[in-house]
C-alpha cells in the first residue's frame, strides 16, 4: 500500500515538475522574441534601451531619449552618465 502511494506522489511530482518547466519554456520563448529587435510589436521607441521592455513610465533625458522610470534612475546612480550616449545625467 505504501509503496503504490509513492508511487502515485512521484508521478504527480513529475507531472507537475513538467507543467512548471514547459511555462518557463513558453515564458522564456516569449520573453527571447519580445526583446528580438525583428519579433516586436511595437517600433522601437516603445521600448526602453535598458530593460528592453515595453515603456510604461517613460522618462526622456536632455537629449530626446526615453527610458523606463525606474530602469534610467539606477542607471543614473550607479553610473552618472547616459546608457546611449556616455554624457553625464543628474537625476531630478
Amino acid at each position: 500500500v505504501l509503496m503504490g502511494a509513492l508511487q502515485r506522489a512521484e508521478s504527480t511530482l513529475r507531472a507537475g515538475l513538467e507543467q512548471v518547466l514547459d511555462k518557463k519554456s513558453t515564458i522564456n520563448q516569449k520573453t527571447k522574441t519580445h526583446h528580438d529587435r525583428n519579433n516586436r510589436p511595437l517600433p522601437d521607441p516603445y521600448y526602453c534601451p535598458i530593460t528592453l521592455d515595453i515603456i510604461s513610465r517613460p522618462v526622456t533625458d536632455p537629449d530626446g531619449n526615453t527610458y523606463e522610470r525606474h530602469a534610467i534612475l539606477g542607471w543614473i546612480r550607479r553610473k552618472g552618465k547616459s546608457p546611449l550616449t556616455r554624457k553625464n545625467l543628474r537625476a531630478k
